[in-house]
């Protein structure tokens, strides 16, 4: 990737950063508000994948950044047995 190029942020890596900030939110007792996703990155760990995120957050009229790392874990994936 060069300087200058736009990079696409997936809708559903918009919502694991939403979904981050409401948490941080809850579990701090604060109000901070979410403003946009600057990068992000994924990878496979053993059960599911994790996303780190750099994001944008407000707080009082003031931008901070913060990074987010969030697992998805995958559940329940089994095989089934057939007849034979």
């Amino acid at each position: 990737m060069k300087p200058g190029d736009i990079t696409v942020i997936p809708e559903d890596i918009k919502d694991l950063a939403r979904w981050a900030v409401r948490q941080y939110n809850k579990e701090h007792r604060t109000s901070l508000t979410f403003e946009k996703v600057d990068s992000w990155t994924q990878q496979e760990v053993p059960h599911g994948i994790q996303y780190d995120i750099t994001l944008e957050v407000d707080n009082g009229g003031v931008t901070f950044k913060y990074k987010a790392t969030v697992s998805k874990e995958l559940v329940h994936f089994n095989r089934i047995p057939t007849n034979a």
